[in-house]
C-alpha cells in the first residue's frame, strides 16, 4: 500500500514537473519574442525620432491634412 502511495505521488509529482517545463518553455518563447518586438520598435521610433528632427512632422501632418481632410481622397 505504502508503495503503491509512493508510485501515485511520483508519477503525479512528474506529471507536474513536465506541464511546469512546458509552461516555462512557452513563457521562455514569448519573452524572446516580445525581446524582438521591443528592439523593432525600438528602431522605428529613433527613424521618427530622426525624421521629425528634421522637419518631418510638418511633412507629415501637411499630408495627413490633404489626405483626410478632403482635398485629396486616400485612394488615390
Amino acid at each position: 500500500m505504502k508503495e503503491q502511495l509512493r508510485d501515485y505521488v511520483l508519477e503525479s509529482l512528474g506529471s507536474i514537473e513536465n506541464k511546469l517545463t512546458d509552461r516555462d518553455d512557452t513563457l521562455e518563447a514569448m519573452m524572446m519574442i516580445s525581446k524582438e518586438e521591443i528592439a523593432e520598435l525600438k528602431g522605428e521610433l529613433t527613424i521618427y525620432k530622426a525624421a521629425l528632427g528634421n522637419g518631418g512632422l510638418l511633412l507629415c501632418i501637411s499630408l495627413m491634412l490633404l489626405c483626410y481632410g478632403g482635398v485629396i481622397s486616400p485612394q488615390t
